[in-house]
């Protein structure tokens, strides 16, 4: 539908929208709430005169701003600068500022208004508008400031927006775009797999040129061409580069291998120190995740060892069980910084291992006092119970009023009351980001009172807190997840830890890798589970009703236990990263404790996202009133699958 284009503002109305803060909070905002769906009604539908009975009505609801808004893009194609910087006065200290500071510059570049786009542009709006901004320097002569933004924008190994193309083409007329600049281009891009970009950016160069990128780009199929030796004796920076990359890429695929053909090669070789210390350093890491004997021995080669390599370090040391070696590294680690509980734990497990049994206890005793995964383990390795350390935020209505009364929090609650959940998530982050930490406590605590659980819980991390256990830990789809868990045949604390990490108990969640709801389903797990349960395939939308969901979730998870011997921890791994990878990071021969083997998980993430739910099942376990069940009484020894316990 074509909405007809209003008239510009009166200054009336402008004047009306400033002085919002002046105005009282109305006797019935059920009233002005009914009101203001009528009004947006008459927006959308171009209903002018509607809209004008209703305005002056609305001037003090707190979505008053979300009209004008709408009203100001309508109008925006004669908008003048005067009545532009109106409007941005009027939205300030709401996230629609920005917004239509978007919707303005895109107009101001689209009539080559550069003058004026200078004077609106913020760095904050994104990489089109920084493009124009660029472009709007050159048309203006600051050249030198121009060349810098260019010269940001131009360095990135992803295809940048058409827009960059005028000021591209300025920096390159200027002679500021040189053929260094296009070389550092290809390889950012070459090195983040950009191989159509790259292929794109070598039409610039010379012919010569051109067939040096096309051999990087056939190291990159083949890596080890890079072992020849028109790379291994030439002393030209760009093959060099290119030797470099293809152990690297050889490496990221077979550690082991790019290891053997390294030896070969490393003394003969015309890279300097940096260039040998890089790619040990990778050679260390990638034999380290890829879980490969040696490990250790590859990083004690690593020269001035930063903390990353210290680290990964441990981890090769604990999976080889060379607690000598385990001990080394942490020691390194402490050199560079306080131990935080996870290296505690290891310096712990470390020193009990080699039979020093009084330092390990006198750290585990220590550590047993905190609340979390590595505390919750040393609990466990002297037999002490766990401690909670609930400590819950109390705030008086008094001392709650001046923040629930704000107009940032009143326009957040009204968008959550009307359903607009994403609206009502956008101003709270846009609300959470200008307070400080004890603010942040209360609007924790605010959110909490809403029954708006998910946006608590990240508040209350933002501001730093996490002593209040009845906002980090809320008990919600209780009655349903127990029931799922129950006909799962799975632990309900387990599940419901499960659920408070994939999506906070918010329905309708969704990752930008599209999973979706409560339990964070793919579209295609969803239908493949539906179809065991001999159910319909359901629609995407679907997936975020909560029954449904948690359905499809727990038996997921119960396939998965059974795949993995009713082996909580792999399946938990299993759950973030996929069965298939986890299936490889299993022991090849052999048993390993549970508690070596989650350390050792390669990828970050899914290290960190096992820890946690094991952590967080015990703290279910006492907010559900269950018998508490010990961390490691979940963490069953890790073994070879032809071990593993069979359902």
């Amino acid at each position: 539908m074509v909405i007809p284009r209003f008239r510009y503002f009166s200054r009336c109305a402008v004047l009306l929208l400033i002085s919002v803060f002046a105005f009282p909070l109305h006797a019935s905002i059920t009233n002005d709430r009914q009101l203001f769906l009528k009004a947006e009604k008459a927006l959308n539908k171009g209903d002018l005169k509607a809209w004008k009975k209703m305005k002056k009505k609305l001037v003090g609801y707190p979505l008053y701003a979300d009209l004008i808004y709408k009203q100001a893009v309508l109008e925006i194609r004669q908008m003048t600068p005067e009545k532009a910087d109106a409007i941005l006065k009027s939205l300030e200290n709401t996230p629609l500022q920005k917004t239509f500071r978007r919707h303005w510059l895109k107009r101001l570049a689209k009539g080559k208004r550069w003058k004026d786009y200078l004077k609106y542009y913020k760095p904050e709006l994104g990489t089109l508008y920084r493009c124009h901004y660029a472009n709007a320097l050159y048309k203006n002569k600051q050249n030198e400031k121009a060349h810098t933004e260019t010269r940001a924008l131009w360095l990135n190994a992803k295809s940048q927006p058409d827009e960059c193309d005028p000021a591209f083409e300025a920096m390159k007329k200027s002679g500021q775009l040189d053929n260094d600049l296009v070389w550092e281009r290809i390889g950012l891009a070459i090195n983040k797999g950009q191989t159509r970009l790259a292929t794109y950016l070598k039409k610039s160069l010379t012919a010569s040129e051109q067939s040096l990128v096309d051999e990087w780009l056939r190291i990159r199929q083949t890596p080890s061409r890079a072992f020849n030796k028109k790379y291994l004796n030439s002393s030209n920076p760009k093959r060099q580069e290119m030797l470099v990359y293809g152990v690297k890429r050889m490496a990221l695929f077979d550690a082991n291998k790019a290891l053997e053909h390294w030896k070969k090669v490393r003394g003969k070789t015309q890279l300097n120190e940096n260039q040998t210390k890089e790619i040990e350093r990778y050679l260390a890491l990638r034999m380290t995740t890829q879980r490969l004997d040696g490990a250790v021995k590859q990083h004690y080669l690593v020269q001035h060892p930063d903390n990353e390599i210290l680290e990964w370090g441990v981890r090769a040391a604990l999976r080889e069980q060379d607690w000598n070696a385990a001990d080394l590294f942490i020691n390194g680690i402490e050199r560079h910084k306080d131990l935080p509980d996870r290296w505690q734990y290891w310096k712990a497990r470390t020193a009990e291992a080699k039979g020093e049994s009084k330092t390990a206890e006198a750290i585990y005793h220590s550590l047993s006092d905190g609340r979390g995964y590595h505390n919750y383990l040393a609990a466990d390795r002297v037999n002490l119970n766990y401690k909670l350390n609930n400590n819950p935020l109390q705030f008086s209505s008094k001392e709650l009023a001046p923040l629930e009364n704000s107009y940032g929090v009143r326009r957040a609650h009204e968008l959550y009351i009307l359903g607009r959940i994403p609206d009502a998530r956008r101003d709270w982050y846009y609300l959470i980001k200008n307070y400080g930490d004890e603010d942040r406590q209360k609007l924790a605590y605010i959110s909490k009172q809403w029954g708006w659980h998910s946006q608590a819980i990240l508040t209350i991390a933002v501001a730093d807190y996490y002593d209040d256990l009845s906002i980090r830990f809320p008990v919600l789809y209780e009655k349903e997840l127990k029931k799922e868990a129950r006909k799962n045949g799975l632990d309900p604390s387990w599940v419901i830890a499960l659920v408070r990490q994939e999506s906070a108990f918010q329905p309708d969640a969704r990752s930008s890798a599209g999973a979706r709801g409560l339990m964070q389903l793919m579209p295609r797990t969803s239908r493949y589970v539906a179809r065991l349960l001999n159910k319909r395939k359901p629609k995407t939308y679907e997936l975020y009703q909560p029954e449904l969901n948690l359905t499809l979730g727990t038996h997921y998870l119960k396939n998965n236990m059974k795949r993995f011997g009713d082996h909580m921890v792999l399946t938990t791994a299993a759950y973030n990263a996929g069965p298939h990878r986890v299936s490889k990071w299993l022991p090849d021969n052999g048993s390993m404790e549970a508690d070596v083997w989650t350390e050792t998980i390669p990828f970050s993430e899914t290290r960190s996202y096992v820890q946690r739910i094991m952590s967080y099942a015990s703290i279910y376990d006492h907010l559900l009133g269950l018998n508490p069940v010990r961390v490691n009484q979940r963490m069953q020894t890790v073994a070879n699958p032809s071990q593993l316990k069979k359902p």
